[in-house]
């Protein structure tokens, strides 16, 4: 295991993991750790400490991402965390918008990111949260929410179904999603 060759301990649990150039990075709740494809040297980044922790992590445009409890938003190009302005919040996922800049699933509901100023522009889930949020490959969203079960939205945010106990969901807390 890779793990076991890590420059500095992460600390609990490792509760994502995000593709980028050249391999994987997982994150904890303060430690951002990159595992090259190549089996050379892992690299560890402390990103984040005391009563702020690493709270999102997701990828785009092919970089990782990682959201911190203070409304930053810092992203790993090559061997450097930078500062991404204007991104600010728990992004779960990202895909290019049709019409340039990215459309962003939050916990809240779907976001549009221009590159400089992040709008919330639909929020199917009323006053529930999502916990997991993916991008179906025939442009729909679905969101794994607290209490509701999940919502599957039209490319624009716009609710078409729930499914939740009442239609065979074992709870209404999800998790997790993923399109088989």
């Amino acid at each position: 295991s890779q793990l076991a060759r890590r420059p500095e301990p992460l600390s609990g649990q490792i509760n994502t993991a995000v593709r980028g150039p050249g391999g994987v990075t997982f994150r904890d709740a303060s430690r951002v750790a990159f595992f090259p494809d190549d089996d050379g040297a892992p690299r560890v980044w402390k990103i984040a400490g005391g009563p702020v922790v690493i709270v999102g992590a997701w990828t785009m445009d092919g970089l990782p991402h990682f959201a911190l409890g203070n409304a930053t938003t810092l992203r790993l190009r090559g061997s450097a965390m930078e500062p991404v302005p204007g991104l600010a919040g728990s992004v779960i996922a990202a895909r290019p918008h049709a019409t340039g800049g990215y459309d962003l699933l939050l916990p809240e509901g779907l976001a549009r990111w221009d590159g400089a100023q992040m709008k919330l522009v639909a929020r199917p889930m009323a006053s529930d949260q999502a916990r997991s949020a993916i991008f179906l490959n025939d442009g729909r969203i679905a969101f794994g929410t607290n209490r509701g079960g999940v919502f599957v939205c039209d490319r624009d945010g716009q609710l078409l179904q729930k499914i939740d106990r009442a239609r065979g969901v074992p709870a209404n807390y999800i998790v997790g999603l993923g399109e088989d």
